[in-house]
């Protein structure tokens, strides 16, 4: 079992890829976790994201994908 310490409350969704999780947070932040270390490896914003709604690893681990409330869809390369 793998404890990871971040607010609930700022979480929008999350994506699990491996030994990999992704967050997505209320402002727009992608975090990249990696369980094995249990830590943030990396972080960035998910600029132009309007009330974030998803994420999704795609099966390969390639890509990241956010979704918003606005529809918009943003697609980018994995953080591997």
């Amino acid at each position: 079992n793998y404890f990871l310490t971040f607010s609930l409350l700022e979480i929008v969704d999350i994506s699990l890829h491996e030994d990999k999780l992704y967050t997505l947070s209320i402002g727009g932040e992608i975090s990249c976790w990696d369980l094995s270390l249990r830590d943030v490896i990396t972080k960035i914003q998910d600029d132009g994201n309007y009330k974030p709604t998803k994420i999704k690893a795609s099966k390969d681990g390639k890509y990241i994908a956010t979704g918003s409330y606005s529809g918009i869809v943003n697609l980018y390369s994995s953080f591997n």
